[in-house]
């Protein structure tokens, strides 16, 4: 037993307990061949005898004191302390025992110094028990429990009746003799008691195979206890007899006992005998009250004299008690049963109420992928019914996500722990939803996973509220980068425009006098022509920061664009095809009629440039703008669309972007000014423009415009810049 603890540490708990078993049959064969084999030497006999009794109390006392030391609890450490006070208690008779038997060769004394020692170790064993569990939570006690120790007390009763009726009855020995022999099967059947009320009444937990140990050991001591106490009042006990095999596997068990403790205490919390003894089906110590019925039959066979000799009066009771407690536990485990079967349904009903009402989508598969378990949420997602999901693989129900969906259970059983992969699904109205799935292995107590659980939560809405808001950020920089740039050419504008003023008055004053010569005045107008273009350059400035005067008139919108195609034909290229599509029911707008002249101008200059030569269609259409077209902002009120669109190349969209910032073009002779003084100029008239254009498919310029004109701005509020009216949209 010493050498079994470093081995059964490396080995798994149930290889374990086998190698023990296994063990504690090989120590009884040995003892019993070495018994038959010394047969007829009878010192022989009684030296292995008192040998192996003696190493096996000494070697379960030792490792005892071991599994005290290892556990923190003080109380653990003072029952191991009993138990193996118990022990070397035994080991103390064994030792005055072979003194008496092997060196004074008396073979008959009794009672004797050695009987103290064995006696001993019943009461120390139950004060162990005592300390052992009263670090063990009490429960309550059941009618099952009160019905198996009512037929364990009955069948010891009826066993010490069987036993010690006839013999206590014609008794005419030594009274000390009689009591010490009682004293065996009363106080060895005493502490089993206790330990059997100690595991009913208390829940062990990890410690519950240690204790099922213990009960064991006292168990088989007991048995051959009461047997002891018989051959010893009969005078018929001899060395070798089987109670000898019983008390060298009983120090055996306790000693496995005392190994399993320090298991117990090795793992911290880990359960060393399994299940829980409240989730156990078929607990133990179940088999507790049948195996005390089997050793009261087997005692009544083999003291079927004595039993004849009983009076009625104290076996009747005991048997019709013994029956009545079968009856009781009989009725007590069924009801158990039913409200163990009772209690799992609702627990049952309770998950799948919670499962089926949860906003996720829950789905259970097994190793090779099949649904096992769908919810509610699953099958609204799918349009599919429970019975055609369970047993199928996401390769039969969704082909076109199979390949994502298996590399993540792949994964996620390969790995062992909870992964979170985001997943796209169309669900049946072909909308695409996005997921966060969390999938985890789900195991069993031995930590082998045996299916695959996955929660998964809609973040459909969330995903389209960040990438709104990401967009709304967007803009808003946007629009306070095109605040700041008209603040600047507003700057700008200003400043220059004085300086051009001084050179165009100075150019003009230079030009009346007569001392200039022909090639002097053609210097001077060429310098009037520059700061005249200059100036011009200087009023889209100011358009596109929102400071030219403004000067509204009821506008033809349609007359103007015919009087701005006139104006600038001469600069589209030859190959461009000037279509109108301009509604004569146009209402009039409250416009500038030069500045939205500009904007007309600069939009088909731009729409003949983009075709690069190439013969294409620049359109112009206008029209009143519906419903859906008007923002938010201008909903209440009646709205115009100016269109300008081209069948060029069209424009990037990394270009689209920059389009209305002052100074970018894309022209090798522009000046970049066209596009904001634009922006500045339908700012200004309460409108808005957009831009629709993708490479190969041309480019539409809209602007729209209020019937009624802008809206005067509130006391205290101005319109600084371009973009703090509406900024262009990009498509």
């Amino acid at each position: 037993m010493p050498g079994t603890e470093g081995f059964t540490s490396s080995v798994a708990p149930d290889a374990r307990r086998f190698a023990a078993t296994g063990f504690i049959l090989a120590m009884a064969v040995v003892f019993s061949v070495g018994v038959a084999v010394l047969d007829g030497n009878e010192w022989a006999v009684h030296a292995w005898s008192d040998f192996w009794w003696t190493l096996a109390s000494f070697t379960s006392g030792i490792l005892c004191l071991r599994a005290a030391r290892r556990v923190s609890e003080p109380s653990y450490r003072a029952a191991w302390r009993c138990l193996s006070a118990g022990a070397f208690a035994w080991f103390g008779g064994m030792l005055a025992w072979s003194w008496s038997e092997l060196v004074l060769f008396e073979y008959e004394p009794f009672p004797a110094l050695a009987d103290a020692g064995f006696l001993a170790f019943p009461v120390l064993f139950t004060a162990g028990i005592l300390f052992y569990r009263s670090r063990s939570p009490a429960r309550k006690i059941s009618l099952l429990g009160i019905a198996d120790l009512g037929v364990v007390i009955c069948a010891d009763l009826l066993t010490v009746a069987f036993v010690f009726g006839e013999i206590i009855r014609t008794w005419d020995g030594s009274l000390v003799a009689l009591l010490t022999a009682l004293g065996y099967p009363v106080l060895h059947l005493s502490a089993l008691l206790f330990g059997l009320i100690s595991l009913w009444q208390h829940t062990w937990e990890e410690n519950r195979l240690v204790l099922l140990l213990l009960i064991v050991a006292i168990a088989v001591n007991s048995v051959a206890s009461v047997i002891y106490g018989h051959v010893v009042l009969t005078g018929e006990y001899a060395v070798g007899w089987n109670l000898d095999v019983m008390w060298l596997l009983s120090f055996v068990i306790l000693g496995w006992a005392a190994i399993e403790q320090g298991h117990v205490t090795a793992r911290a919390g880990q359960d060393a005998a399994g299940l829980p003894a409240a989730s156990q089906p078929l607990a133990a110590e179940s088999l507790v009250p049948a195996f005390a019925l089997a050793w009261m039959s087997i005692v009544a066979l083999m003291f079927r004299v004595e039993m004849s000799r009983q009076p009625l009066y104290v076996t009747l009771p005991l048997a019709l008690g013994l029956a009545g407690f079968f009856g009781l536990r009989h009725w007590a485990s069924h009801k158990v049963q039913a409200d163990l079967i009772r209690q799992v349904r609702d627990s049952q009903q309770r998950l799948l109420a919670i499962v089926n009402n949860t906003a996720s989508i829950i789905f259970i598969k097994d190793l090779h992928g099949r649904y096992q378990l769908v919810n509610h949420g699953f099958l609204e997602l799918t349009g599919l019914s429970e019975a055609e999901v369970t047993g199928r693989t996401d390769a039969e129900l969704f082909p076109a996500s199979a390949a994502a969906f298996a590399e993540n259970n792949r994964m996620a059983i390969e790995r062992s722990v909870p992964l979170s992969f985001e997943d796209r699904f169309r669900d049946t109205t072909g909308q695409e939803r996005i997921f966060i799935t969390v999938l985890f292995p789900l195991k069993e107590l031995d930590g082998k996973t045996y299916a695959l659980c996955g929660i998964s939560t809609d973040i459909t809405s969330r995903k389209q509220a960040d990438d709104q808001q990401r967009e709304t950020e967007r803009e808003l920089a946007e629009v306070r980068r095109m605040e700041s740039l008209g603040m600047l050419a507003a700057g700008v504008a200003h400043d220059f425009n004085n300086i051009l003023a001084t050179i165009l008055g100075n150019t003009d004053l230079l030009g009346l006098s007569d001392a200039l010569t022909i090639e002097d005045r053609q210097i001077t107008g060429n310098i009037r022509a520059a700061a005249r273009q200059a100036a011009d350059m200087v009023r889209q400035l100011l358009s596109y920061a929102g400071r030219s005067p403004l000067t509204t008139t009821p506008v033809d919108i349609n007359r103007l664009v015919g009087e701005t195609v006139r104006a600038v034909s001469g600069r589209i290229a030859a190959g461009a095809e000037l279509a109108l599509d301009l509604d004569p029911a146009l209402p009039l707008v409250q416009a500038d009629p030069v500045q939205l002249g500009q904007v007309i101008m600069n939009l088909v200059v731009n729409a003949s440039d983009a075709l690069e030569g190439r013969e294409g269609t620049v359109r112009i259409t206008t029209r009143p703008a519906a419903a859906a077209e008007i923002p938010a902002a201008m909903e209440d009120r009646s709205c115009i669309l100016l269109s300008v669109s081209d069948t060029g190349h069209g424009i990037a969209p990394e270009v689209q972007q920059r389009l209305f910032e002052p100074f970018f073009t894309t022209k090798k002779s522009g000046h970049g000014l066209g596009l904001p003084a634009v922006l500045g100029i339908v700012n200004r008239h309460g409108g808005t423009i957009s831009v629709q254009s993708a490479p190969g498919r041309g480019t539409t310029f809209q602007v729209l415009l209020p019937v009624g004109g802008p809206r005067r701005p509130a006391p205290g509020q101005t319109r600084s810049a371009a973009g703090s009216a509406s900024r262009p949209l990009m498509n």
